[in-house]
């Protein structure tokens, strides 16, 4: 009998592509802006800000969720749970934290 995955095993799968997708879109246009667009740093404070925190929480998830997946992966048993119980104290740590500065970047005053 097939089993059926549970809901926030799918919320966490997804969770973890959308965070690639980003990373994925997110880096190559900074590093491209930095590089081809002059006083791009300077000119667009605000934006550079907000996309420098969903950024980086985008590759702090996507990695402590890799860690996770790589512990089972591996077949590492004990290690595994280990493995996840950390990986999943590190996203909440992580989530946690992009929740702080985003409300910390909505309500400072420009």
């Amino acid at each position: 009998m097939k089993k059926t995955p549970s809901i926030i095993t799918g919320l966490l799968w997804g969770a973890f592509a959308g965070t690639a997708t980003a990373s994925a879109f997110l880096l190559p246009a900074f590093f491209a802006g930095y590089l081809f667009v002059p006083g791009f740093l300077t000119r667009f404070d605000l934006l550079i800000e907000a996309f420098v925190i969903l950024a980086f929480y985008c590759g702090w998830y996507h990695a402590w969720y890799r860690l996770k997946a790589l512990g089972h992966d591996l077949d590492l048993g004990t290690g595994a749970k280990v493995l996840e119980i950390i990986s999943y104290t590190m996203i909440g740590v992580g989530t946690i934290t992009f929740i702080i500065k985003i409300i910390q970047f909505l309500t400072t005053p420009r």
